[in-house]
């Protein structure tokens, strides 16, 4: 009796032992196959390009383009800078966004918990201030936006003993007039500061630049100038025809109170004769660095790594994307060492190629190259980390050809740079030149 109620516990011990394993067993195969399935997805990421045909659409579809075969981006018509601002400060998805320096230091000074998250990917060059006016204006300098157009038979018809109880309202219903932008786009609010800081006294038309272009210079509009902004040569302008020479031109913004600007850190620039073909002189006036972004709140460590991918995918294809993307590529150092913003930590894996543009070089170079490179263009703030590796990485490692693609005469003369760092934070890093960064930036080169 009890040699039978053993072999009948021993007989439904089995039977469990196995009933577990089937329920298990096709869950393991799923979760397998799951996994599989994720390992060989493209990462979907959602770039902010402001609007269409715009220069960070332009630079988000040349992203898009570049890096197909890595990632699935789609290009999000975010209708202007504010947008994308409180797109990515509300919504915690997968966005990266485009702004200009002036916008983030503005943001960082007013609004400091609600961005103290968003730290730069990559830096993208700078964007020019156009002020574009009606040879008829009477404009020629910035100065000039503040002078009233007077017309003293319109002031007189007033009457003799009312010309001055009416000139106060003559004036303010004869002001320059300029168009700025919609309200959600960075050339207004850059336009609002220059009027600041120059203690302006014109009417802005809150309008869209881009619609009303084309009826401000054939003057179906009745403003007396525009302001415009955007990566050099701008589209928009390239497209006006030669026979507008006669009625508009370019205004020179050269004023020291725009270069005072601590906030907006406005950089003298020259628009080059003939650039735009109704335009044949050169103009001074200020560009703006831009960045593309992304709020780091909340990120899981999947994302970051792939935030790191989707860095080195773009230095690895840079070649390819400043040859068939927009023109300013070509003009664009992916140098982070003068901003004053946080700094993702993948700029740490950033590897920057110095291409012969005569020949085309591989995206899978060699990884020695790719990281001699690195160390050509490291802050002083890596001190450390590139020592631990120096050794390993380069004394011992050859690269065939690595001295035709990266512009350097010897280790020796690498070795010397990497002694010379002496800085092992970015927050010592920007005070050693006076400078302010919002929060420490690790160093982790080892990753």
């Amino acid at each position: 009796m009890i040699f039978h109620l053993e072999k009948k516990k021993m007989k439904n011990l089995i039977l469990m032992k196995l009933l577990i394993l089937l329920v298990l067993t096709p869950t393991f195969s799923i979760n397998r196959d799951e996994k599989q399935s994720i390992v060989g997805k493209k990462v979907r990421i959602e770039i902010l390009g402001g609007k269409r045909g715009d220069s960070y659409y332009t630079f988000a579809s040349d992203l898009k383009k570049g890096l197909k075969s890595d990632f699935h981006l789609n290009i999000r018509n975010s209708d202007g800078v504010i947008n994308t601002y409180n797109k990515m400060v509300e919504n915690k998805r997968f966005y990266f966004g485009f702004f200009p320096e002036n916008f983030l230091s503005k943001k960082f000074k007013e609004d400091y918990d609600a961005i103290k998250d968003f730290e730069i990917v990559l830096p993208m060059g700078q964007e020019t201030i156009f002020l574009i006016v009606k040879k008829n204006s009477g404009i020629n300098n910035l100065s000039d936006l503040n002078k009233t157009k007077f017309k003293f038979k319109d002031i007189f018809s007033y009457g003799f003993f009312n010309v001055f109880s009416k000139l106060k309202e003559y004036i303010k219903n004869n002001k320059k007039t300029i168009i700025i932008g919609t309200k959600k786009q960075r050339n207004n609010y850059t336009a609002k500061r220059i009027k600041k800081l120059i203690n302006g006294t014109w009417h802005n038309e809150e309008i869209d630049v881009k619609r009303n272009l084309q009826s401000f210079v054939r003057g179906s509009k009745k403003a007396d100038g525009i302001f415009i902004m955007g990566a050099e040569p701008l589209s928009i302008l390239k497209k006006l025809n030669i026979t507008y020479r006669d009625k508009i031109r370019i205004i020179a913004l050269s004023d020291k109170r725009l270069q005072d600007s601590k906030i907006d850190n406005f950089i003298p620039y020259t628009i080059k004769a003939k650039t735009y073909s109704w335009a044949n002189y050169d103009v001074n006036t200020y560009a703006i660095r831009t960045y593309l972004m992304i709020n780091s709140m909340d990120k899981s460590f999947s994302e970051k790594r792939e935030i790191k991918k989707f860095v080195n995918k773009v230095s690895e294809k840079y070649y390819l994307i400043k040859k068939r993307g927009h023109p300013s590529w070509k003009n664009i150092s992916f140098k982070f060492e003068s901003s004053p913003f946080p700094i993702c930590e993948t700029k740490h894996y950033f590897y920057l190629y110095s291409y012969n543009e005569d020949k085309k070089v591989s995206d899978n170079s060699c990884e020695n190259t790719m990281f001699l490179s690195q160390l050509i263009h490291a802050e002083p703030h890596k001190q450390d980390s590139l020592k631990l590796i120096f050794k390993s990485k380069i004394r011992h490692s050859y690269c065939k050809n690595w001295k035709e693609k990266i512009k350097i005469s010897s280790l020796n003369l690498l070795e010397r740079e990497i002694t010379n760092m002496r800085y092992e934070t970015l927050n010592e890093y920007y005070k050693s030149r006076n400078r302010s960064v919002y929060k420490d930036v690790p160093i982790n080169m080892k990753n």
